[in-house]
């Protein structure tokens, strides 16, 4: 599997329901696949965030300050909790 469908994989990216199946089935077999899905860190989080919110700030019309700070903090903690969701199910199929 390629990195950058794992890592498509991890950031949440809409994938086609039988390529998830496909990669799931593949990480449970693969080791290699497995360590690059858990190399993902925060920062990676992070940059989602970033470039999310980037897409929402440029199509939307000018908030103010207050809306778009808890705006960025609810993206932020969505995307953690995803990614805890995702990496506790990879550990409970350990």
């Amino acid at each position: 599997m390629s990195a950058q469908l794992i890592a498509d994989y991890v950031m949440g990216v809409e994938l086609p329901p039988d390529v998830v199946q496909e990669l799931e089935t593949h990480l449970e077999s693969c080791a290699d696949c497995r360590a690059k899905l858990t190399s993902f860190t925060p920062r990676d989080v992070t940059l989602l965030a970033d470039r999310v919110w980037a897409r929402i700030v440029s199509s939307r019309p000018q908030q103010t300050r207050p809306a778009r700070f808890l705006m960025s903090c609810l993206i932020v903690i969505a995307l953690v909790a995803l990614a805890v969701i995702l990496l506790s199910a990879l550990i409970a199929r350990g």
